[in-house]
């Protein structure tokens, strides 16, 4: 007997759960990595991405990643 189920919905649930933990995880990241003019910018994309996760990281995807500083 397999263990392995074969159930489609199992496989779509893992990949969204994947997506909904290391989406937000590398958006963070580059946040972090990121130079902003002003820090305070930088914390402010941290706790949008944090407190509505999948609309900030939309919002730092479309404007925030804008705000960086080149180099």
């Amino acid at each position: 007997m397999s263990s392995v189920t074969t159930d489609p919905y199992f496989y779509a649930l893992l990949f969204v759960l994947a997506v909904l933990i290391l989406l937000p995880a590398m958006v963070l990241l580059n946040i972090i990595q990121s130079r902003f003019e002003d820090n305070v910018l930088k914390l402010i994309w941290v706790i949008v991405v944090l407190s509505l996760p999948v609309i900030g990281i939309l919002m730092y995807l479309i404007w925030g990643r804008k705000q960086r500083l080149a180099g």
